[in-house]
């Protein structure tokens, strides 16, 4: 009899340990639960327009004031507002780059100077008299004339020197 005595107690132990580790199961469970819940909601209500906004963040607005017509195909890398109504436009896509001056009402290409197929035009800005240009993956610098967009040259870039000619 004493065996099975302790056959018993062993049962009851057992069965003591497993409802122990069901409820330790359950309370994780239900924390878990509680944990996800007010998660979300803080979560949730980071993104209202009301929580999460600082007062002394100012909040800006805009209204489109006019629409002008633009070339639809054009690659547009950069652009500069060059006066009297003119845009000057570089654009991208090897084949399809220019630098261009447009005209801001009509949206027609007043002059055009079209790169080689192997460059990839990029950004341009305008210092003076000159538009500079530079290309991607091709290392290149191109300054063009400002009023008839006629290639000045090309220059190689690198980290230690920008396009400048000799």
């Amino acid at each position: 009899m004493p065996s099975s005595s302790f056959n018993s107690n062993s049962n009851s132990n057992t069965s003591s340990s497993s409802i122990k580790t069901r409820h330790v199961v359950v309370l994780v469970s239900f924390l878990s639960a509680v944990a996800v819940i007010a998660l979300s909601f803080n979560t949730w209500s980071f993104f209202r327009s009301d929580v999460g906004v600082l007062s002394d963040e100012k909040v800006y607005s805009y209204e489109v004031v006019n629409v002008f017509p633009h070339d639809p195909n054009a690659f547009t890398q950069g652009l500069l507002y060059g006066g009297n109504d003119t845009l000057l436009e570089s654009t991208g896509l090897n084949g399809q780059s220019s630098v261009r001056e447009v005209d801001l009402q009509t949206g027609k290409i007043k002059a055009l100077q079209n790169m080689d197929y192997s460059y990839f035009g990029e950004g341009l800005t305008l210092l003076g008299k000159r538009l500079y240009q530079v290309t991607w993956l091709g290392k290149t610098g191109f300054i063009y004339d400002r009023y008839n967009l006629s290639k000045v040259c090309a220059s190689p870039l690198s980290v230690h020197n920008s396009c400048s000619c000799s």
